[in-house]
């Protein structure tokens, strides 16, 4: 279990700096989201935006969109992975809380959803696996969910990344709070390479969302395409706790 480093949002954007200056391509991903955990949880959970942990099917997967207003027609854009692990995006139009299923593409990662336009969302909006069904716009089944923007925040994101074709990955800024100050949620980072099992790495314990952003040492490294890297915290109560993870996105 490695140590922790203070990295600095300074020293952030002074490597950015130097890698513009040396004309070198880059993509910032950021994903923060808004998790309810588990109440008495034993271990870590992943840290994405509907709580439960994430599940990914070993094939490619259809997916749809919802919301739980039944007025909410405008378009989303989806962000993710296709079959071949290449970045693809697609846009499609709710359809208030049916189900509206994007049409041709297969996935195989969603990374975010967001509101297209100037009509902010009523409700929840959901992206799901196209399989499964909704009620007054949520999807049914747990393991079928794969993210979702809460009402009124028209952007929904996850910290666990998976590396696209082409590309390879370095951990800039990872951080895990809670929104109670004395409730602390132990951090940690899982990740797994190609042909490996996933690894733990502990972030240490963070007292709320103005805690000292924190990456383990020794890990920061160039991870290849097909890489997961998940963000993740053990929590202590139902509370909705949130989480950063930031990366630089490379050409191979």
């Amino acid at each position: 279990m490695a140590n922790s480093a203070i990295i600095s949002d300074k020293q952030r954007l002074g490597l950015l700096l130097d890698l513009a200056l040396e004309g070198v391509e880059y993509e910032d991903y950021y994903f923060g989201y808004i998790f309810q955990a588990t109440a008495g949880a034993v271990g870590f959970e992943d840290l994405c935006s509907f709580g439960g942990g994430l599940t990914v099917p070993a094939a490619a997967f259809g997916l749809a969109v919802s919301s739980t207003a039944g007025g909410d027609t405008m378009d989303v854009l989806v962000t993710g992975l296709d079959a071949d692990g290449n970045l693809q995006t697609a846009t499609k139009t709710l359809t208030g809380q049916t189900k509206a299923v994007i049409a041709t593409l297969t996935w195989t990662w969603v990374y975010r959803v967001e509101v297209v336009g100037t009509t902010d969302a009523a409700g929840t909006i959901w992206v799901f696996e196209d399989d499964d069904t909704v009620t007054a716009g949520v999807p049914d089944t747990q393991a079928k969910k794969k993210i979702s923007a809460f009402v009124t925040l028209n952007l929904g994101s996850t910290c666990c990344f998976k590396v696209p074709t082409g590309k390879k990955a370095i951990i800039l800024k990872a951080k895990t709070g809670g929104p109670t100050f004395n409730v602390k949620p132990s951090g940690g980072l899982k990740i797994k390479r190609p042909g490996e099992v996933f690894k733990f790495c502990m972030l240490g314990q963070e007292g709320n969302v103005n805690s000292p952003s924190t990456s383990p040492e020794g890990i920061y490294g160039n991870y290849e395409a097909g890489t997961e890297i998940r963000l993740v915290c053990s929590a202590t109560a139902t509370e909705a706790y949130t989480g950063e993870l930031h990366l630089l996105l490379k050409d191979a």
